[in-house]
């Protein structure tokens, strides 16, 4: 079983894991801000299939009455989706 978390301090979290027993391996992935209206995932998913980009992970988060939405994704090329 995997569970992936979001941190703002990894280290101190990969320590906790290791003390507690558990195999802890750090990864890194994007998060994004994006108005939270249907069809906005659909347009990050074709955009990346246009590029020939895999999806290794995507999850997406939001609360009743916000504009906005949180997307974590990991691709098979993130350095294209940062800098290209």
């Amino acid at each position: 079983m995997n569970i992936r978390l979001v941190t703002d301090d990894n280290r101190r979290a990969i320590d906790a894991l290791n003390e507690s027993g558990y195999l802890a391996e750090e990864e890194d992935v994007m998060l994004m801000e994006m108005p939270h209206k249907p069809g906005m995932l659909k347009r990050v998913t074709h955009a990346l299939a246009l590029e020939e980009i895999d999806l290794r992970h995507l999850y997406a988060t939001a609360l009743t009455g916000q504009e906005k939405c949180l997307v974590i994704l990991r691709t098979s090329n993130d350095s294209l989706l940062c800098y290209g």
